[in-house]
């Protein structure tokens, strides 16, 4: 997702984060060094799922903002939940929300792999499986932020 490359501040690249995926930073942080070391501004054009096109102009000071602000970010290890709970919300944006059987509501992701999968599932469903949980946390803002994606899921 090219959502980080349109924030306009620190907070908002924190927030943004999730849309890329903690594996993701590592691959931008190279990217923006590469730019940063050798002197290069650059343009980006996309267009999003909404068929809106978009452009982000790299210049030398928003590439070190972001670059800087990613190197900072302490990123935990991936932690292996189980799960047991019901189905709430299922989309085919690969977002999800399940409430567990001790009632805690976990809001996440799910891979494009699982879209099949989950297309056998409908809202209120018992299910199980594994959630990965990362967090991320910003030394700069203090912020924390928990991101949650699907691993696996079965009735």
């Amino acid at each position: 997702s090219f959502d980080l490359f349109e924030s306009q501040n620190i907070e908002q690249i924190t927030e943004n984060i999730s849309n890329v995926g903690s594996g993701s930073i590592k691959y931008y942080s190279k990217f923006l060094s590469e730019l940063n070391k050798h002197d290069v501004e650059i343009d980006i054009k996309w267009e999003n799922p909404e068929d809106v096109h978009k452009l982000w102009e790299g210049r030398k000071d928003n590439i070190q903002m972001l670059y800087n602000t990613l190197n900072q970010l302490k990123i935990s290890e991936p932690e292996d939940i189980i799960f047991d709970g019901e189905l709430i919300t299922i989309s085919s944006k690969g977002r999800f929300e399940i409430v567990t059987k001790e009632n805690q509501r976990i809001f996440g992701n799910f891979s494009h792999e699982l879209l099949e999968a989950m297309k056998e599932f409908h809202i209120g469903d018992n299910c199980s499986g594994i959630i990965t949980k990362t967090t991320l946390y910003n030394p700069m803002t203090e912020k924390e932020k928990v991101e949650y994606n699907l691993k696996s899921i079965h009735y």
